[in-house]
């Protein structure tokens, strides 16, 4: 999820820029609302999701190693 959906989500923010948004974030939107999950931003550089979706060097999985 983009900074940006999130921003949506938690906000509820619908204007004429977000009023092609896609099924997917309009059922976020709602199961936020009803308090289902909460949001957390995750700077990059300790995202340890990383490791699964990106190709990592060693010394970066010892990096977010660190952080979990």
């Amino acid at each position: 999820m983009s900074a940006m959906e999130a921003e949506l989500i938690a906000l509820s923010v619908l204007n004429f820029k977000t009023k092609y948004i896609n099924v997917k974030l309009q059922f976020v939107r709602e199961h936020y609302k009803d308090k289902l999950f909460s949001l957390q931003y995750i700077y990059t550089k300790k995202n340890i999701a990383d490791v699964l979706t990106k190709h990592v060097n060693k010394e970066k999985i010892i990096e977010l190693y660190g952080y979990s």
